[in-house]
């Protein structure tokens, strides 16, 4: 998807399917309510792909974007999440699925 700022309807989906839930740690919203996050941002070069984005809820959100928390993804869709005294949790998919077929012209 590379570049992209707005995530596509297609990948959007498929990242509600994937992740199920808010991908903190314990949280259990629903991805009906939550909002797809670039892992790395995207303002830093983070890409609009399945590898870089994940779905959080609203709090957890606002705990990474204002560096409480910090977050990544050493592999698409597995989350290592760094809490602010150091401790890493990992979180992974709801589905293990196989990655979005590009999209051809």
């Amino acid at each position: 998807m590379g570049r992209r700022r707005k995530v596509p309807a297609g990948l959007a989906r498929w990242l509600r399917a994937r992740d199920g839930t808010c991908r903190f740690p314990g949280c259990r919203v629903s991805t009906a309510v939550t909002e797809i996050d670039h892992t790395t941002d995207w303002a830093d070069g983070g890409p609009t792909d399945h590898g870089n984005l994940a779905h959080l809820c609203r709090r957890h959100h606002r705990f990474k974007t204002l560096g409480f928390w910090k977050a990544r993804q050493p592999e698409p869709g597995v989350m290592e999440w760094t809490s602010p005294t150091g401790r890493v949790y990992r979180t992974e998919p709801f589905l293990e699925l196989a990655p979005p077929c590009p999209v051809t012209r």
